[in-house]
C-alpha cells in the first residue's frame, strides 16, 4: 500500500489507484537536496501534454512546488524521484514517489550498452503513459543486458530512446533528432542551452541508423541519467575515454543544474520572507 497524494489530499495507492492505461499524462522530476530541478520547465512541459489530449487542469506552477515541498516533508528525503499522473479525462491529479535508478560512477566512466528498436510513438510531442512500450522496452533491457534501447521508425531513423533522447557528436558538433519526432525532455532541452552557451554547433535534423559508424560518440539523456555515455549501439562500440566534447558537456550540464537548483532555492527564500 503505497503513500500517494490524489487531488491535493494525502492517501493511499489502494483507495486512489494509480492510472496505469495509456493516454494518461505524466512527468517525472527530480528532488535534489530538497529542491526540485527544473521545475518550471516539466510543469509547462505537463500543460503541453494535457492539451494536446485537448485538456486543461487547474494545477499551477505554485501547486507543483507545493507537491513537492510536501513530499519532501512527509518521506523526510532530500533525493528522489517525483512522479505527476493527470488523467486528461477526469482532470484528477495523483504525485506519487517513482522509483529511481541513478547510473553509476563506472557508467558515467564507461559508459552503456543500447541496442536499436524498431518503434515508432503514435503522439512523440506528448509525455503520456504507454505501457506497450514501457513493458517490452524492460523485457528487452533485463534480457539482453543493457541500459537503453533506442527506437528507429520506418525509414530508418534513429529517432529517441525509450526513455531517454539520444545525442550524437562529431568534428566538435552535436546532432540529435528533430524536436517535432521525439519527446522533447526537459534534460534535452537544458542540453542544447548549455550547448550553445559552450559555443558548440547543434544539428537537429534525423539522424539515419548507417549514419552511426561516422559518428565520434552518443550519449543519452534524461531526468535520472543526466547526460550518459553510449559505449555501444548494437555490434558498434564508441571510445568514451577520448572523447573531451562529451566530459566538457557534461561538467557544463552539471553546472547549470546547479544554477537551476540555486535559482529555485532562491526564490522559495524570497517567497518565505514575504509569507
Amino acid at each position: 500500500m503505497d503513500l500517494i497524494m490524489y487531488n491535493g489530499e494525502w492517501t493511499h495507492s489502494i483507495r486512489h489507484p494509480l492510472p496505469q492505461g495509456p493516454g494518461i499524462a505524466y512527468e517525472v522530476l527530480r528532488i535534489i537536496d530538497g529542491t526540485p530541478l527544473y521545475l518550471k520547465e516539466h510543469h509547462a512541459r505537463l500543460m503541453r501534454s494535457l492539451m494536446s489530449r485537448q485538456s486543461f487542469v487547474d494545477f499551477s506552477l505554485m501547486d507543483y512546488a507545493k507537491a513537492c515541498e510536501l513530499w519532501v516533508l512527509a518521506l523526510q528525503e532530500n533525493n528522489f524521484n517525483l512522479k505527476t499522473l493527470v488523467d486528461p479525462a477526469t482532470l484528477d491529479v495523483w504525485h506519487v514517489q517513482s522509483p529511481a535508478s541513478y547510473p553509476t560512477l563506472q557508467q558515467y566512466e564507461q559508459g552503456v550498452k543500447t541496442l536499436t528498436y524498431s518503434y515508432e510513438r503514435q503522439d512523440p510531442n506528448a509525455k503520456i503513459l504507454n505501457p506497450t512500450l514501457t513493458n517490452s522496452a524492460a523485457q528487452i533491457r533485463k534480457k539482453e543486458g543493457v541500459y537503453e534501447l533506442l527506437l528507429v521508425d520506418a525509414t530508418d531513423h534513429i529517432t529517441e530512446g525509450a526513455r531517454s533522447n539520444v545525442f550524437f557528436f562529431k568534428d566538435g558538433a552535436l546532432y540529435t533528432p528533430p524536436a517535432d519526432e521525439v519527446l522533447p525532455g526537459v534534460t534535452r532541452a537544458r542540453i542544447l542551452t548549455v550547448a550553445e552557451r559552450e559555443g558548440l554547433e547543434v544539428f537537429e535534423r534525423p539522424i539515419e541508423r548507417k549514419e552511426l559508424p561516422h559518428m565520434e560518440g552518443a550519449f543519452l539523456s534524461g531526468t535520472s541519467p543526466k547526460i550518459l555515455p553510449i559505449c555501444q549501439v548494437d555490434e558498434l562500440f564508441y571510445d568514451v575515454t577520448a572523447a573531451p566534447l562529451l566530459r566538457r558537456l557534461m561538467d557544463a550540464f552539471d553546472q547549470d543544474i546547479q544554477e537551476d537548483l540555486l535559482a529555485q532555492r532562491s526564490l522559495a527564500t524570497k517567497k518565505g520572507t514575504r509569507e
